[in-house]
């Protein structure tokens, strides 16, 4: 007889539950724990959901065709070509975000703190995670020395740090990573044989585009990247929008998200 270890669930996920049961019981709450707008969905997707509903086969694995290319025109606009092949869509982040832990090798480096799902994850897939502080002058990301020096105790301890998760915008600090910061990470991640996860959920919800460290910032020097993705083969960035939990995970003709 096997015994199963049953974890328990994503924090952000049980807080959510519990809200909707004090609301069932009916208490009045301002729910801030959740990642929904809560807003009504717009009426030109919800004809669009309706159209689908006699669709009742499976569909492509990697997602419809129409859709990954519509998505690879998103980030061709932004400068950053992409065939519809190179691009996956799944509902909502987290099943892409576990995917990618499964498929590529190695340890992880997060910024701590970071959303809440990332470090369970890495560890369902076997691999140790070492947080690395993030000053408040940094927008979310760690500080490239304080990086450099978590990959090197980790080495020293027989770990293998390969991957480096990013979240830009951050959450859950609300703050944004400059953009020379980001290019001294890509470098860095080049100098120590790292793979960054972008992971851009938020990317266009950002004010001032101009100094967005994004899949596509706006006119960007060739030589001069200012977001992970646009780091030359060892990146691919992950975002989604909150429809119907709707996501992708992109690899830009210049990116390589596996070895």
């Amino acid at each position: 007889m096997t015994a199963v270890t049953v974890a328990p669930p994503s924090p952000n996920l049980a807080l959510n539950q519990l809200v909707d049961r004090r609301r069932a019981e009916g208490a009045s709450l301002v729910h801030l724990a959740f990642g929904e707008a809560r807003l009504p969905v717009l009426p030109q997707l919800a004809e669009q959901l309706a159209l689908g509903a006699a669709r009742a086969s499976y569909g492509p694995v990697a997602g419809a065709e129409c859709v990954r290319d519509a998505v690879a025109g998103y980030f061709t606009r932004r400068r950053l070509p992409t065939e519809a092949d190179r691009v996956i869509v799944a509902p909502g982040s987290k099943p892409l975000l576990m995917a990618l832990q499964l498929v590529i090798p190695g340890d992880v480096l997060l910024p701590r703190p970071a959303w809440n799902t990332y470090a369970p994850q890495a560890r369902y897939a076997g691999k140790k995670v070492y947080g690395v502080p993030i000053p408040a002058e940094c927008g979310g990301v760690p500080a490239p020395g304080a990086l450099r020096e978590t990959i090197r105790r980790a080495r020293a301890a027989g770990a293998d740090p390969r991957l480096l998760v990013l979240t830009l915008p951050d959450n859950p600090t609300g703050t944004l990573a400059p953009p020379a910061l980001i290019r001294e990470l890509c470098a860095l991640a080049r100098a120590e044989d790292l793979l960054i996860i972008s992971d851009e959920i938020y990317r266009d919800i950002v004010h001032d585009p101009e100094s967005t460290p994004s899949s596509a910032p706006p006119r960007p020097p060739p030589s001069a990247p200012s977001s992970p993705a646009d780091c030359p083969r060892r990146s691919g960035s992950a975002d989604g929008g909150s429809a119907w939990r709707a996501s992708r995970w992109a690899r830009p003709a210049r990116c390589c998200a596996t070895r």
